[in-house]
């Protein structure tokens, strides 16, 4: 009789068991395997990022390097424009200064020629008429003498020296309203001369203000140096100064220690160029129209005295 072969389910789940335990390594290297890869493709897309950030960082540092260069050439070009603007501005006020010069030497000359002509033509008159009346009286003393001969040597001698007396007289009279006649004259034509002196020294000075904003601010700093003891200080200017002068107000405060407050105001009696300076002890006129009518008063004086 056949033998006859059988399983429990003993032997079944021995198996079965047998198979798990020898497949269990397999799995579990298998699942190792996987998460080693997922693992290796986690550190190479760190790789990665780190590679693009260092990528960043270097056209970061890139770009920054080329925004400072452009920001030097750009300095550089700047400080290039201020010094050719500068240096255009300085050229400018020398030509303003040259032609203000050689308009007054013009003047000074014509001034000179005038006083110069002035001066011969009443030179030239007055010895023209002194002549006329030396021969005059040469004349008259020569007829004197005739009729003093005629008439007798004593009486004709008396006649001739009452006539010369007379005609003496008459001479220095006629001199001396020469002298005052010329006087006339030469101060007629000196207030000719210093208004004319005057006209051309307005308009070279308008075309100085004009082209050279700064002359405002020279003239504050001069009158702020005459005032010694602190006070309150308003200072007065034309419209077109207004701006230049305000953007000067720190300047003006650290400079002068005698500035208590200091305010700046629009004055539209005052010319371009020009400025009033008010302070608790009075105020200081240096408006350009004011020194010019000083100087105006000394041509004038001087004219009197020569």
């Amino acid at each position: 009789m056949p033998k006859v072969l059988y399983k429990s389910s003993e032997v079944d789940n021995l198996a079965k068991f047998e198979f798990v335990e020898i497949a269990k390594p397999v799995f579990e290297s298998l699942e190792i395997k996987e998460k080693e890869g997922k693992v290796y493709d986690i550190d190479s897309q760190i790789a990665n990022l780190k590679e693009e950030l260092q990528l960043l960082r270097d056209e970061k540092l890139r770009l920054e390097e080329e925004l400072a260069k452009r920001q030097e050439l750009a300095k550089e070009e700047v400080q290039i424009e201020s010094k050719r603007l500068i240096e255009e501005a300085r050229v400018k006020a020398n030509e303003v200064l040259e032609a203000a010069k050689q308009e007054a030497d013009l003047l000074q000359r014509e001034a000179i020629y005038k006083k110069e002509s002035i001066e011969t033509e009443s030179n030239a008159e007055i010895e023209r008429l002194a002549r006329e009346y030396e021969e005059k009286l040469k004349t008259d003393l020569e007829i004197a003498t005739a009729k003093g001969r005629e008439e007798g040597y004593s009486k004709g001698y008396e006649c001739g020296f009452e006539d010369f007396d007379k005609v003496m007289r008459k001479l220095h009279a006629i001199i001396a309203s020469l002298i005052a006649e010329r006087k006339g004259i030469l101060e007629s034509s000196s207030g000719q001369i210093v208004s004319l002196v005057m006209q051309i020294a307005i308009k070279v000075i308008k075309r100085i203000t004009d082209s050279q904003k700064d002359i405002v601010l020279e003239n504050v700093n001069e009158v702020l140096k005459r005032v010694k003891d602190k006070t309150q200080i308003t200072i007065r200017v034309n419209l077109d100064d207004l701006d230049i002068v305000r953007h000067k107000k720190s300047d003006f405060i650290s400079r002068f220690d005698v500035i208590e407050n200091l305010e700046i105001i629009e004055d539209p009696n005052i010319g371009k160029g020009g400025c009033i300076i008010e302070t608790n002890f009075g105020e200081i006129d240096a408006r350009i129209s004011s020194q010019l009518d000083k100087i105006e008063e000394k041509f004038k004086n001087f004219s009197l005295l020569s």
